[in-house]
């Protein structure tokens, strides 16, 4: 019998598009288990994914981190610039 199949999330967004994927992974898959399902190379081939940081839920994980049913798996790309800074650059 196989491993039960469990439905997660996993998004990517960059500052003009944002891509959703529902994928099925086997009970246990990690998040780097759940973002090889998707097709997110092809789409973002300008993106370093093995560098990017990646969480569930808006907390920061490894892409060893197990995933659960309907986690939302998050690609984390980098800021233009620090929001304190654009924030004190705006007061002024």
């Amino acid at each position: 019998m196989g491993k039960t199949e469990i439905q997660v999330e996993v998004v990517c967004a960059t500052a003009t598009r944002q891509q959703i994927w529902q994928v099925k992974v086997p009970q246990g898959a990690t998040i780097a288990d759940a973002i090889a399902t998707t097709n997110i190379r092809d789409e973002y081939p300008e993106l370093d994914l093995d560098a990017m940081p990646v969480g569930i839920f808006s907390r920061v994980r490894s892409f060893d981190t197990p995933v659960n049913p309907g986690d939302r798996i998050e690609i984390y790309r980098p800021l233009p610039e620090h929001p304190n800074r654009s924030r004190t650059r705006r007061l002024k």
